[in-house]
This record gives C-alpha cells, structure tokens and sequence, in this order.
C-alpha cells in the first residue's frame, strides 16, 4: 500500500526500526560475502572475452569522481557525466549529511574515435556559467533533451542542503566549422533556472518528454534532511514509499532570478507536478521507451524492472497515465537504466547488497562490493507494448572491485567500421564503446581513476549515483538518542525486525551469472579507485557454467582466456 500524507504522531516504531539496524549491525559484519570473479566480459552469445584491456582514463586534477549518472549526446559525439567529489560528506540517499559546502561538477567525455592513445585530454570540465555563487550544487541524475543539432537541454537533480530541486540548463556544443582547432571544440553549459514543488522531495532519476516537461523518481517518501529515522525505516522494511512524478514548466524572463531570494521564489513558479505512478519500494532508475508506450522503473531493493503501460491522453495537455504490466527479475540491485534501441534496455548496478551495505560501513578497510552489467533484449512483437514476461538478460560484465568500485551507469557508443579490428573477430562490423559509472561509497584504494575504458566485447548497462541499496544508517546524535531505549515491551518488535532482516537477506541474495560480451570499449568510471570494487558470476542465464577463464587486471590491462 502507498504511503499517504497524513502526519505519523507516533515515532516509537521507527525510532525501534533503526534501533534494529544498529542491533543486527554486528551480525551482518560476520555474515559472508558471496564469491565473484575478478572483471570478466561476455557476449550476448555467452562467449569469454579471451582477450581485453582496460585502461583508466583520469582527470588532469583528478577532480573525475563520485561520479553518478551518465548521458550520451549523440549530436555532439560526447558523454556528460554529473560528479560530486564532496559525496562521501554529503549523501541524501545513504548518508551523511556532514558538510554541503564542496560543490559538484559537470564532465564532458569525448567519445569520438582518436588514434591517441591519451584519454586524460578528453576529459574537460563544464563551467556553470550563471548558476548562483551562493547556492548548493550536488548533482545526481541528469537527462538531455536535443533543442537543434547544436543545443541541448539539461534537466540535472540537485540536493541542496535545504531541499532537493531540478536545475535547468541550456547545453550548446561549437560547430567545428567555428572552431577548426580540435582543442576548443567544447561544450557550454548555461544555467536558466531551478524548479521547487512538494512533490519533488527525493528525485533520482530524470526522463525528458520535451523542453519543457518530464518525469522524476522518487526514491523515498520520507527525505532524509527532515526525517532521518523515517527514511532509514522505509528503506529497511522495503516500504512502498517510491514515486513517479510529471513536471511541466514554463520558462522566465532572465530579469526575474536576478536576487538571491528572487531565485528560491522563482524556482516555484509556473511549476505543476502530479503523481503518475506510485508505491514503489526504491524507485531509482528511470526508462521511456523511444515510442513513448512503456516506462520502465528500476526498483533497487527488490532487484526487479518495473513495466508500466501508458494509457494515451485524450489531447496534448492531459496528464499521463500508466498501468501496471508486471516485473522483469534481475540477478544484481539495479541502479539507472537507458534504452539503447527499441529492444534493448542497458542495466547497471550492484551484484550484492549486503556487501555494499558493509561496505558503507567500513569506507577505510571494506571490502568493495563490485558491479554489474546486463543487457535485457524485448522479444515482444514491435506494435506492442513491452511485455516483462518476454525478454532475454544477458549479464554482460560482472567485476568483484578491484576494477569497479560499484557501477552506476553506463552507455553504448557505436564507433566507425574503419575502427574494427581487421582480424575478422568482429562478426557485427562495427565497435561498441561502453561507458561505465562507478560511484563507490568510499575513498579509493590506489588512485582516483576517472573512466576505465575497455575496448572488449561486451554490451555494458548504465546504473545511477547514489548506490541502489539504501544503507539504514543513523546519525551519531540519533544513534544516541536511540541507545537510551530500554523496554521490555520492545523485544518482540526487534525480534520481529530480526526475522525481517534475515528473510530480506536471503531475498537479494545475489544469483550469480555470467557476462556477455560484444565488440566494446567500456569507459568505466569509479567515484574513486582507492576502493576497486568486486563482483562475480559463475553461470549465464541458462544455466550452464562459465569457462574457467583466468582473468587479471590492472590498471592498464586485463588478460585471459578459456
């Protein structure tokens, strides 16, 4: 059942909830974790790769880290990344709420083909040309919506520290008839306002309809600023307190945002939103199929794809309206996912919850938690509706963190024919260049690696920002306040909260699988390679064994064969 919004007088029960969280603490330390091989990549037949190498592509000041969420224009043969070095001290999801000072920043990745074989100086960052010098920016997820063949529209979700709004910017790219030095080729990015409604409380994920409208999730129904117990509550009974919502907008004179508090006030203007699907556990990444029939939500704590039909509007002005169409299980806690063709959906996440929850707990000596990938093909007839139930997941890497901290995004670049290998291995003509995530909890352990780049064969899968898995963590002070707690009334609570934990345990209990693996680059992002997360599989999805492949990795290549 759907949360509501009549006011909670009683706070006894969540307080006891997180109560639970820190009582069973000790227990799940010891509880171990699953084994998962080190970076393996497969192809959608279920093939090894035999042959692959990684390398990390590093910003100039290694400022390329906690990065969240990942978007490809096309047009402008670029990815722009949403990073927010300053997550480790500011974290709306999973904690903490320390300091919101550091602010965040937007990347831009070259992807086009270069012979060099530098990355570093591909990798720019993009000025906030106007946003307010007094305001918060900590960027999550991000969407593009194409103006002309040289601008953009950026919708970027921003958890400031007094509340979480949707910044809008215009993106131009410079033609390279105006710029013929390769060098300034670059993107611009100017900020045009900031949208403010009650709806939009813990907005994850953004999906563009046009340049003036979208849809946002909304991972919890409590916000962790004003309600820390609730928030952890809600993710640790996998609460239904997850929303869909439909923003529409219309712009402003300049003129009008020119004072600081003429800035918050704008933000609430002109601003409608309304719900349009609601009670999901965790709703976290965000997908609208290219012919706009069926919205997709990855639900992290549950593991599942979420499908959604959309019941077309009477006229252009409606609201949009979805129904429920079922579920699509995944092996790993989904994170973001994207649409990459009409049939094929790219999923990133995270292989184990339990070990990015301990991980969260120990950022210094935990061990990393991994990633993964997956490619889920649509078998549904193309004048129909996607349908769950007819799909094929195709798990196309899996790491156990010593290459991927934890993966939060990923996109699939197609490259020119004149760049395959004459070796006559790729048996598609063409190279697939993946663009990976990764947003670890954590500081790295070695360096801070920016973006890996796998020229493999694999179809990689896009996952979001803050990790998938809420982690029921209190605040010192909360955590204080709670230890006072003493009643003998309260034991059958936490034993049922026990029961509770260890059959939600056994439930994202990962089911190893195998990668698959197509001609590839896979760009990989971790939000800091201090920490190189883990992640394994040992069968595909129909059951047969992986070849006992000996890969290894380092920062520079990963060998092996079968």
């Amino acid at each position: 059942m759907a949360f509501t919004d009549r006011p909670i007088k009683n706070l006894l029960v969540p307080f006891l909830g997180v109560l639970v969280a820190l009582w069973l603490r000790p227990i799940l330390m010891r509880l171990p974790a699953p084994d998962l091989p080190k970076l393996q990549l497969r192809s959608l037949s279920g093939n090894p790769n035999a042959n692959d190498s990684c390398k990390i592509v590093h910003h100039p000041d290694g400022a390329l880290k906690y990065c969240e969420d990942l978007v490809h224009w096309k047009e402008a043969g670029v990815a722009i990344a949403s990073c927010d070095p300053g997550r480790p001290e500011w974290n709306t999801v999973l904690g903490p709420l320390k300091n919101p000072d550091p602010r965040g920043k937007v990347f831009v990745y070259d992807v086009r083909p270069n012979e060099s074989d530098i990355h570093h100086d591909r990798v720019y960052e993009l000025e906030l040309s106007g946003f307010p010098a007094g305001k918060d920016f900590h960027p999550l997820g991000l969407e593009l919506h194409q103006l002309t063949p040289s601008s953009a529209r950026l919708f970027l979700v921003n958890h400031r520290r007094d509340r979480s709004v949707i910044e809008v910017f215009k993106l131009e790219s410079n033609s390279p008839e105006s710029t013929p030095d390769s060098s300034s080729h670059k993107l611009s990015l100017t900020w045009e306002r900031s949208l403010a409604h009650h709806l939009i409380e813990t907005p994850n994920a953004i999906v563009a309809l046009d340049s003036n409208s979208f849809l946002v999730t909304n991972d919890h129904f409590f916000n962790r600023r004003a309600h820390p117990a609730l928030h952890i509550l809600e993710t640790w009974f996998t609460l239904k307190g997850g929303s869909v919502v439909e923003v529409r907008f219309t712009d402003q004179p300049k003129e009008r945002i020119d004072e600081p508090h003429d800035i918050d006030a704008a933000a609430w203007e002109n601003v409608e939103a309304w719900k349009t699907i609601d009670g999901i556990p965790f709703a976290n990444g965000l997908a609208l199929h290219p012919s706009r029939s069926t919205l997709i939500v990855a639900c992290s704590l549950t593991q599942k794809l979420w499908y959604y039909h959309q019941v077309k509007p009477a006229g252009i002005k409606q609201k949009l309206t979805f129904n429920p169409m079922g579920s699509r299980s995944l092996d790993f806690s989904p994170d973001n996912i994207h649409f990459d063709d009409t049939r094929r959906l790219i999923a990133t996440g995270h292989p184990h919850g339990l070990s990015l929850l301990k991980f969260s707990w120990n950022l210094e000596k935990g061990k990393p938690a991994g990633s993964s990938v997956a490619v889920v093909i649509h078998t549904t007839d193309p004048n129909e509706p996607l349908n769950p139930h007819r799909t094929e997941v195709h798990n196309v890497m899996v790491d156990d963190g010593h290459f991927f901290a934890s993966s939060t995004s990923a996109i699939i670049v197609p490259q020119l024919d004149s760049q395959v290998s004459k070796s006559g291995e790729n048996t598609d003509n063409k190279m697939i260049r993946a663009i990976i995530r990764s947003n670890p909890p954590g500081k790295a352990r070695h360096s801070d690696p920016s973006l890996g780049l796998l020229p493999s064969e694999s179809f990689p899968v896009r996952s979001r920002p803050t990790p998938s898995l809420g982690v029921f963590l209190a605040s010192e002070r909360v955590h204080r306040t709670l230890v006072k707690l003493k009643s003998g009334r309260s034991m059958k609570f936490l034993r049922f909260g026990f029961i509770v934990a260890v059959m939600q345990l056994v439930a994202v209990a990962p089911v190893q699988s195998s990668l698959v693996s197509n001609p590839a680059e896979v760009h990989c992002t971790n939000c800091e390679l201090h920490h190189l997360h883990r992640y394994s599989g040992t069968e595909n999805i129909r059951g047969k064994p992986d070849c006992n492949a000996e890969l290894r990795c380092s920062h520079n290549a990963v060998k092996g064969t079968c």
